[in-house]
């Protein structure tokens, strides 16, 4: 990660912590802060929920484009197919997104296309958001398993592969 989002990631719990002080809190109600900054243009993490200088409308369009996404990255199809092993036969079944957006294309704003697992660069392009998943996952939960005395290094291991090394 890079510096400036490492920056930037404990300039936005130093707000948080700031926040809670203030109000007398011990939780954070996302609910609640929206509302307390609602009427604060001038505070640092105003445009975090209003946006920079953005009218409620493209805010609201904002927030539907979001869920829409969120449901669409949610939809999955299954594959089953038998294998021969020797003398018996094994039950495969594997579970892939319906739809994906390419790494390749998001920073000119992307889109989700219909994934094909027999495609092998989309199923590249597939590990490498696994990849940044599991990274993603090891950031929040590996404390607590660490905690707990449960080795991760498989996880560690998969996280580091290399997406040629995958294809």
């Amino acid at each position: 990660m890079s510096k400036h989002y490492m920056k930037a990631k404990k300039r936005a719990q130093e707000i948080i912590d700031e926040y809670l002080h203030e109000t007398g809190q011990n939780v954070f109600e996302v609910r609640a802060f929206v509302l307390y900054l609602e009427d604060k243009p001038d505070h640092e993490a105003y445009t975090w929920i209003y946006g920079e200088g953005k009218d409620d409308a493209s805010m609201a369009l904002e927030a539907r484009i979001a869920r829409v996404r969120q449901k669409v990255s949610g939809l999955r199809f299954t594959i089953r197919y038998s294998e021969p092993v020797g003398r018996r036969v094994v039950a495969i079944t594997r579970e892939y997104p319906l739809m994906t957006s390419p790494l390749s294309s998001r920073g000119s704003g992307g889109g989700y296309v219909g994934f094909d697992p027999s495609d092998p660069i989309a199923m590249s392009d597939l590990r490498e958001q696994g990849k940044q998943a599991l990274r993603g996952w090891l950031g929040r939960y590996a404390g607590a398993f660490d905690e707990a005395g449960i080795d991760l290094s498989a996880i560690y291991d998969l996280a580091e592969m290399v997406r040629e090394d995958a294809a």
